[in-house]
């Protein structure tokens, strides 16, 4: 009975290794963790880009428009808000005022011979600036006295006269169909600058394209060669109508207005397009609605002037 008691008061149990404890858990491990975290971060930027470039189909900087095209930016203009239709005022300064200047300096590289005088200015779609870009580049080179005329051709959509605010009794249509009215009736002298002239549209005809065929409107731009320095020329959309096309024999250069977040791709796609089949005569490129801060250095040169 003794020796049942003792076994029964036996332990069963014996501890071979003392517990001991980490520092650090086991799991889950810190750095696996970490690095699905950065994968997935980089996974889901690269997934955001893909379908951000797919969506928007827009022109997003001067950088990327160059990768689209081999044609000549001649300048970029930025984007302006609150100021109206005018910007190229006597003694403006400002980083869109000097970009207009860089833009007038450099069309001299466009214009190589000295005949050369008649400048298209059109774009893709509306709303890409090409009317205020022509306004105040037409401006800009009658500030250095040199005798200029702005001619709307847009007769679709004519915005000159608000642009302007004149209302002239005739325009280039009313020119075109009726032989009776001279070259003088249509040009309202020095507007805005005693060295600019402006020919307004003109009443809309029912029929645009046939109406820039007639052959008074040669005769009108032969004319108009011997009486100014430069003819600005504003124009429908190409990406819109053929209207432009019918200008390119009575044009020494063309400038296309693109503008940025506005100009989707696959139009300077088709402007390449349009070059290389010789539709279109000298072109250059203008991005119009630049942001302001791409261009701080101009703003830095400005403000230190």
């Amino acid at each position: 009975e003794t020796e049942l008691n003792l076994a029964s008061s036996t332990n069963i149990a014996k501890i071979i290794d003392p517990a001991y404890t980490e520092l650090a858990p086991v799991s889950p491990k810190k750095t696996i963790i970490l690095f699905f975290a950065f994968a997935a971060g980089c996974l889901l930027a690269l997934v955001y880009l893909y379908i951000y470039d797919i969506v928007n189909n827009k022109i997003t900087s001067k950088k990327e428009l160059t990768s689209l095209t081999e044609i000549p930016i001649l300048g970029q203009i930025p984007f302006h808000k609150n100021q109206g239709h005018i910007v190229m005022k006597e003694g403006a300064q400002g980083v869109i005022t000097e970009m207009f200047r860089m833009v007038r300096t450099n069309i001299k590289f466009i214009l190589k011979k000295k005949e050369d005088k008649v400048i298209i200015i059109t774009s893709s779609v509306a709303s890409e600036g090409k009317s205020f870009f022509s306004t105040n580049l037409a401006l800009s080179l009658a500030m250095i006295n040199k005798k200029v005329l702005l001619i709307g051709l847009d007769i679709r959509k004519p915005v000159l006269p608000q642009y302007l605010d004149i209302h002239p009794r005739y325009g280039i249509t009313s020119y075109l169909v009726d032989d009776a009215i001279q070259i003088d009736e249509i040009i309202s002298k020095q507007v805005i600058n005693n060295n600019l002239d402006v020919i307004v549209s003109g009443p809309i005809p029912p029929n645009p394209s046939e109406i820039l065929t007639n052959v008074r409107l040669n005769e009108l731009f032969e004319q108009l060669r011997t009486q100014y320095d430069y003819i600005l020329v504003d124009t429908a959309p190409i990406g819109l109508v053929s209207d432009t096309f019918t200008l390119e024999h009575i044009s020494d250069a063309t400038l296309y207005v693109c503008r940025q977040g506005i100009t989707p791709r696959e139009y300077i796609e088709a402007l390449n397009t349009l070059v290389k089949e010789n539709k279109l005569n000298n072109v250059s490129i203008i991005l119009n609605g630049v942001d302001e801060g791409q261009l701080s250095h101009y703003g830095h040169y400005v403000k230190q002037a």
